[in-house]
């Protein structure tokens, strides 16, 4: 399994949600290959987290295998941030900025 290697965590968790958990998040990681292979992925990815939030370990491993099967997206880290508000705020506007979204008529038509 894909994710086994790269979340050692895991052992922690119940067998049964641990069978759970891998599978769905090894499904996604598998897909992610697969249509990377299949040259079927979006044009642009991008992914921010901050350096204090929980998940700032899956995301570091995430990270590694997207490095490890060349899958071209971008990261971001910024310190000082957790899994909060402030931040999602903050890169909400990275995330338009990067997609091209800009201006006072570009986002959500209604």
């Amino acid at each position: 399994h894909l994710i086994v290697n790269h979340v050692p965590q895991l052992q922690e968790v119940s067998h049964t949600h641990r069978s759970r958990l891998v599978e769905t998040l090894t499904n996604t990681w598998r897909i992610l290959k697969e249509r990377k292979e299949a040259g079927a992925l979006p044009p642009k990815m991008y992914f921010a987290i901050g350096k204090n939030d929980f998940l700032y370990d899956l995301f570091s491993r995430f990270r590694t295998f997207a490095q490890e099967i060349d899958l071209g997206v971008t990261f971001e880290e910024f310190e000082g941030y957790k899994h909060e508000w402030r931040f999602w705020d903050m890169t909400i506007q990275r995330a338009l900025e990067f997609f091209g979204i800009t201006g006072n008529d570009a986002g959500n038509p209604f």
